[in-house]
């Protein structure tokens, strides 16, 4: 859809019909075979054991206090990875945009390692929290607590986007388009780690309970 704006405007930076195709050709002709394969195996696969017994009736959840709702603890669950790595993005932003050489990158893989510690560690906090109040609809908060790290490189988007100085609407399309798929991105992979850690966490303790 960007590069359908960009040989609107007749922009030299717009990717080629052939070169579009191509990608298209790829995902069509690599990537969906690959994700075919993929679910197959996934439904061949033995399932994960519980390690306790789940019982079929859902229990009452008591009534939560304001601050354990999804949405404060969501907040704050992706302020803290974000406000990790905030420095390094505010780099990776200004080497991207205004066109300077980015050379650290021993530093970002160090400060990526940084956020998904620290996205595990709110992750199972923030779930044990949780089920201290007997609620156990602890799936997509998991995912949700963290992230919302990528609303808040979204809003960081926005205020850089003043730094910039944009001029004219492709320029503005063509940033917010691409710093809306990278917050995407982010928050995707920051949620991931965040459900994987309270996952495990989830099963680490329930699997030391003995019901004799």
């Amino acid at each position: 859809m960007l590069d359908l704006v960009l040989w609107a405007n007749e922009s030299s930076s717009a990717v080629p019909g052939s070169t579009m195709l191509l990608l298209l050709l790829l995902f069509g002709g690599l990537h969906s075979p690959l994700v075919i394969l993929g679910a197959r195996a996934g439904l061949r696969a033995p399932r994960t054991e519980d390690p306790v017994y789940t019982n079929a009736i859902p229990r009452q959840i008591p009534p939560q206090h304001m601050h354990m709702h999804w949405l404060p603890t969501a907040l704050l669950g992706g302020l803290m990875p974000f406000g990790s790595g905030c420095v390094e993005l505010s780099i990776v932003l200004s080497s991207v945009w205004t066109q300077r050489l980015y050379f650290v990158f021993s530093f970002l893989l160090l400060m990526a390692c940084l956020m998904a510690v620290i996205c595990a560690e709110v992750a199972i906090v923030l779930c044990y929290f949780q089920l201290r109040r007997e609620d156990y609809r602890w799936w997509w908060r998991s995912f949700l607590n963290t992230a919302t790290t990528g609303l808040y490189f979204l809003a960081y988007a926005l205020y850089y986007s003043a730094e910039l100085q944009l001029s004219g609407g492709v320029s503005r399309v063509l940033y917010f388009g691409y710093m809306s798929a990278a917050a995407l991105s982010l928050g995707l992979m920051t949620g991931t780690v965040g459900l994987g850690a309270a996952y495990l966490f989830v099963v680490s303790v329930y699997a030391q309970i003995r019901v004799d």
